[in-house]
Parts: C-alpha cells; structure tokens; sequence
C-alpha cells in the first residue's frame, strides 16, 4: 500500500519555547534526540550517517545555547544520537524537527547501532572482559562478560571527583552496549580521567578492570600524501582506519585499515596508500591498552552549506582555530572562532537588520583548512503523475536525495545520478505516492567529488 507525504513542521526557535528558565528554579531536562535520517539503504556505518544528520541540528543547538535554552549537549555518534541538557519549558522536538526521548536507556534500546559491532577490532579474542570507548563519549561496548553478571562502573576526573556511573547485567552473551550518567561533556571519557569496571555475581564482586584514559589525538593530515599523524602512548598497539565515498553508481566506499605499533616518541604517522584523501573523508585511531580499546575519529576539514538557507559549517581538528568567508552578492562575511570538541565550526548570516542572507549557486566559500568552494546549482520538484523527484544538479554526478513521509516519521533515501545536461529523476514509485495539494519535503545532499565539500537543498513544495 503506497503511502501519503504530509506537511513536516519545524518550528523556529523564538517560538519554540521561552529564551530561558532560571537556572535558579532547578527546572534542568535532558533529552536524547535520535538523529532520524540514518538508513539501512546507505553504505556508511552508523557513526558515520550520524555525523551527516547532526550537520543540520548543530546551529540549531548552538543558537539555542546562546539564546540560554541549552546548557550542554554532546552527540554519541556511534548510537546515533544527541544528548541534551536544556531548560525545561524549551520545546526541544519542535527545535530540531527530531524525535527527542528522555532517558538515556531508551536512546540506547532505539539506537538503530548494531548492538556489538566488532568488524573493527584487530586483537578480539576473549580472556577476560573488554571495554570499547570513544574519546569525548559517555557511552561504551563491553564484551566477554560473565552471563547475567551485574556490571557496574565509575567514571573519575583527573581530581579524582566521581563524575558517572553505570549499573546494568549482561546479556546472555556477556554484552553491555550502554552509556555513563551523563550530566555535562565533563562527564565523559577524557584523556587524563580513570575508568573503573567491576563484575558482580549474587553481591559478590568476580573482577575489577580500571584504567587513566590514554591522551590519543589525530593532530594532521595530508590529503594529497593519504598520511595522518598523532599522538597516543608509545609501544601500544593500533589500529587506523581510512573511509570514503567513491560517489559512483554502485555507492561504494573506500576502507582502509592500517596496523601497528606506537613508536616510543609517542608520535605515530600512518600512511593510507595511493589513494588521494578527499575532504569529509573519516579517519580513526584506535589503541589497545590493557583490556581497553580507545579510539578518536575524526572528518577531514571541509565546508558545507545549505542552499537557500543562510547557514554554513565546516570541520577542522578539534579545538583549533576556525574560520569561514563567504562571498555573496559583491560582499564578503566572515567569522572566526575555534572548532567545538567534536571539529565543529558554524556561521549563519544576518544582514544589519538582522535579517537572514540567503545563500544562492554562486557564492564561494573560504576558510581554515578546507578547499575554496563555488555552490552548485541543485534544485527538486515532486511529480504526482510519476511519483518522482525532478531537479538540477551538476552534470554526471551522483548524489543523496530524501524525501520526508511524516506520516511514518521518516526519510526515504534514494542514491540518484544527473545526466549529462544536469538533469535528475529520484523514482519514489512504491515508496511514495506524491500527490496533488499535499506539501513535500525533499532534500538533496550533493559532495563535491573534488573537494570533499557539501552542499544541501532542503525544499519545500506542493505540487
């Protein structure tokens, strides 16, 4: 049975909810929003569509956050969500147009993650539990547990304060997929922050693992040379990982893992081949120390922008100085400030009214660590009479498209291709019936094959 597109609301930030509710009055809420546009249709792994999806929520965050309505929030890319620390009576789900659940088990139960994904892993093996966590994280993998054992676990900052807990039983398997107490980003895995594990059987405590979390970073790379290099502790084993698009027909990926051994510098460099790197290419180091495995990921820097809107992003190296020039109309807007910890940096334009300048095709766009960028032209139109989406984009390119069903809460993605004269057809036929007086939502999501870059359309039509 086909289904029926309706109307997608999101609505603004002013009318969302209040500018702020006293912190005095105590009234603090945490949300977990599930980015919704991860699909089982798409090639990349969970962690990687959920970078793509927090894109397009981050502005809302951090001009939420300036405004006072959040206090902290911090994404968990590899459960394919975002936690939220906000004031309550700001309407958070109608902020960012997702789902927003408000307990961090049921984020964990509806994480559409694999719940032990151990592909990447090099020394598997068993001999005692094992612990899987990313830096800047709250939540884990644990493996090789004792069946129905209770696992707790404590979470302490370099002062040695307390800061997260956990308390839950493995599954009939030995496995935890699950997160810390999560109060604030100081509450997750830092560099320098212990980490303690024990098992219990009938209140009787069967083992203990604990660990100071390791400093491990990815500090640069060389597209050109398809090197990366950083610091983790010396003579601990690795593993890197290299991932990108191919942007062809099939939707393949390039995947590169490369292993080995932290010299006693401390300084590691690995060498992912003859193939060019391209920017919004991942890259990932992960280190085995003791009965822990550590891992920082990273996107190459690139740019993107969305079309029509008056919004651009880019990714850099965490924490470094971030920069981002757009040329529109004759005159030249810049802002400058450093990457958040997750290598996020973001500009929405205003005019001196304060009104919003709305990005066309044309304008070029600047800044720290990724390439100069002219936005393409990419436009979308629903046909009822063929159940497709129409538009322009570049000449023999592929790309991302998405059309919004909201009568099941979700995007429908179609990997589609433009012909030599720029042209496009997204065929919807049995996905979704496009009918006359009804208002769609579509998206393109166009990468730049040279760059890296990203541009994305987000319309609105009734056909």
């Amino acid at each position: 049975m086909k289904k029926v597109l309706y109307l997608l609301l999101v609505i603004g930030l002013m009318a969302a909810g209040p500018a702020s509710v006293s912190a005095e009055d105590g009234q603090v809420a945490y949300g977990y929003i599930q980015l919704n546009r991860i699909s089982a249709d798409r090639p990349e792994p969970v962690e990687i569509q959920a970078r793509d999806d927090f894109e397009r929520i981050a502005p809302i965050l951090h001009a939420a956050q300036t405004m006072g309505n959040v206090i902290a929030f911090e994404p968990e890319f590899a459960f394919g969500f975002v936690k939220v620390k906000y004031h309550a009576g700001f309407d958070l789900a109608s902020a960012v147009g997702m789902p927003v659940l408000h307990d961090m088990q049921s984020a964990v139960d509806a994480s559409p993650a694999p719940r032990m994904n151990t592909q990447d892993y090099s020394a598997l093996g068993g001999g005692g539990p094992q612990f899987w966590m990313n830096m800047g994280s709250s939540c884990f993998y644990a493996a090789y547990l004792g069946s129905g054992y209770q696992l707790i676990g404590l979470l302490y900052d370099r002062s040695g304060r307390m800061i997260a807990h956990f308390d839950d039983t493995a599954d009939g398997s030995g496995v935890v997929n699950d997160c810390f107490s999560w109060f604030g980003p100081y509450a997750s895995v830092h560099a320098g922050y212990k980490v303690v594990f024990k098992q219990y059987l009938g209140g009787i405590m069967q083992s203990t693992n604990s660990i100071i979390v390791p400093r491990l970073n990815i500090n640069f790379v060389n597209k050109a040379l398809a090197v990366a290099k950083g610091v983790a502790p010396a003579g601990i084993s690795f593993t890197a990982k290299w991932y990108g698009p191919k942007l062809n027909a099939a939707n393949d990926v390039n995947t590169v893992y490369k292993f080995g051994t932290v010299p006693s510098t401390g300084k590691w460099k690995v060498d992912f081949g003859k193939k060019r790197l391209r920017g919004r290419d991942y890259v990932s180091f992960e280190v085995l120390k003791g009965n822990f495995y550590f891992k920082r990921e990273i996107r190459i820097p690139y740019v993107y922008c969305e079309l029509g809107g008056n919004h651009c992003g880019s990714y850099g190296f965490p924490g470094k100085p971030a920069s981002i020039s757009i040329l529109h109309g004759g005159t030249t807007y810049i802002s400058s400030g450093r990457n958040d910890p997750w290598g996020w940096f973001g500009y929405s334009l205003f005019d001196t009214q304060g009104d919003p300048i709305y990005l066309v095709a044309g304008d070029q766009v600047s800044g720290v660590g990724f390439t100069t960028y002219k936005l393409p032209k990419l436009t979308a139109v629903p046909k009822p009479d063929t159940d497709k989406v129409v538009g322009r984009a570049p000449a023999n390119k592929y790309f991302s498209t998405y059309l919004y069903d909201a009568s099941a809460s979700a995007w429908n993605f179609l990997w589609s291709h433009s012909n030599s004269w720029g042209r496009y057809a997204a065929d919807y036929t049995g996905v979704v019936d496009i009918q006359v007086g009804s208002i769609y939502v579509m998206e393109l999501y166009y990468i730049d094959r040279v760059t890296g870059n990203v541009t994305w359309l987000d319309k609105y039509a009734a056909p």
